[in-house]
């Protein structure tokens, strides 16, 4: 998918005093003197997903365009939430895709290395000392675990835990 193009629809997300628009972009928040452009949910959200960047920047370049306006709409107080759960989302799917990746590629060791630095969350930007990034890192620990299970249940392998 290639990156969005800001400056054709400038004057769209840019008033007249040239600072850029942010709630006023999207549905979810519009006022009745501007025209949004999109909803957060049903055309930002999938892209944001394809786009399958951690950092962001990929998302941003599809999404604005701009990075330093994505930066405003992403630390947006109303919006930042949103997009928090949308990475953790991705991180998720990420980590998820990657484990299934390593167990499919397990009899080969193709690729492993790769995969395991995916599914451990080697690209993650959190801070997994802080109280907030250790309860964060367990919640996608759980749902990932539960995902791992289902997926071994439904191939057939079954873990021996070695005792001594």
């Amino acid at each position: 998918m290639k990156h969005f193009d800001y400056e054709s629809i400038r004057n769209k997300v840019v008033d007249t005093y040239g600072r850029r628009v942010v709630l006023s972009l999207f549905s979810e928040f519009s006022r009745t003197d501007y025209t949004p452009l999109w909803s957060l949910y049903k055309d930002w959200k999938p892209i944001y997903m394809e786009a399958e960047d951690p950092t962001e920047y990929e998302a941003a370049m599809r999404l604005i365009g701009d990075y330093e306006h994505w930066l405003l709409i992403r630390s947006h107080p109303k919006i930042a939430p949103i997009i928090d759960k949308w990475a953790i989302e991705l991180e998720i799917k990420m980590r998820s895709d990657a484990v299934r990746k390593m167990v499919r590629h397990s009899a080969s060791n193709q690729g492993t290395a790769a995969a395991k630095w995916i599914a451990e969350g080697g690209f993650t930007m959190r801070d997994k000392r802080s109280k907030k990034g250790k309860e964060e890192e367990r919640e996608i620990t759980e749902v990932l675990s539960e995902r791992l299970h289902e997926d071994m249940t439904r191939l057939g392998i079954s873990v021996v835990k070695g005792g001594k």
